[in-house]
């Protein structure tokens, strides 16, 4: 079964780089249709909570939904009554990434909730979460290397259960859990270079007060880069 093979960054590497060659022109669309998704966004909606923003995240889920099934074959790519077999599982998705940022945004708190806490380690702890944590980017960046430290957990391999139910197979996280074990530092290793380039995108169009556009510009084909790995992934490690 694929899912004794052993993946390493290099492999899935040049895995990546062969289909991109073969499939270019297909991958160029989705980037471009990707692109108008972010553009958009940019425009603004209203906030989260406006229809527009919901028909506009409904559309994003549709695409990546078809992405996945135009990446392993599984016509028809759109209009599949298999879109509703990938909503629990999405959920579960949503759930373990929730539920890892709240235990890390309440951390800070836990000692307060305890007895035996001296006053002064408490009045330390309220001017750390009154002062530091309100507006330091240095807290933010720190924030997001524990996130980037748990995402292998509660984002990629999630997220491969959520790509077996959009092929018709079971959304089990205990199955991609069995298959993926052993790989925490290969995808922490590929989340880390997804992460430092968002994160010199974002600081080169704020730096050039760009409005967005270039981050968005990078991002649009950095995310299907991402669909890319993700698949690849799953291809190679648990798909039969």
């Amino acid at each position: 079964m694929a899912g004794r093979k052993r993946l390493k960054f290099k492999t899935l590497r040049q895995s990546l780089s062969e289909f991109t060659i073969l499939n270019y022109k297909s991958l160029i669309a989705f980037v471009l249709i990707n692109f108008c998704f972010f553009a958009v966004l940019s425009l603004g909606l209203g906030g989260i909570r406006t229809v527009w923003f919901l028909l506009w995240g409904l559309g994003y889920y549709l695409f990546n939904f078809a992405f996945f099934r135009w990446y392993f074959k599984r016509p028809p790519y759109l209009l599949s009554m298999k879109f509703f077999d990938t909503l629990l599982p999405a959920v579960k998705v949503l759930f373990v990434m929730m539920l890892g940022m709240t235990v890390l945004a309440y951390l800070p708190y836990l000692p307060l909730m305890f007895g035996g806490v001296s006053e002064t380690i408490k009045r330390a702890i309220t001017v750390f979460i009154g002062d530091f944590m309100g507006e330091s980017n240095i807290y933010d960046i720190i924030i997001s290397l524990i996130l980037l430290l748990m995402s292998p957990i509660i984002l990629y391999r999630p997220l491969m259960a959520w790509i077996s139910s959009i092929i018709g197979r079971s959304g089990s996280f205990k199955n991609v859990y069995k298959h993926t074990a052993g790989y925490y530092r290969l995808f922490l290793k590929v989340l880390f270079v997804f992460y430092f380039i968002i994160v010199a995108a974002w600081g080169a169009d704020r730096y050039f007060d760009l409005h967005y556009w270039l981050f968005f510009g990078i991002v649009a084909p950095l995310s299907i880069l991402f669909n890319l790995t993700l698949a690849k992934t799953y291809e190679i490690l648990i798909l039969d």
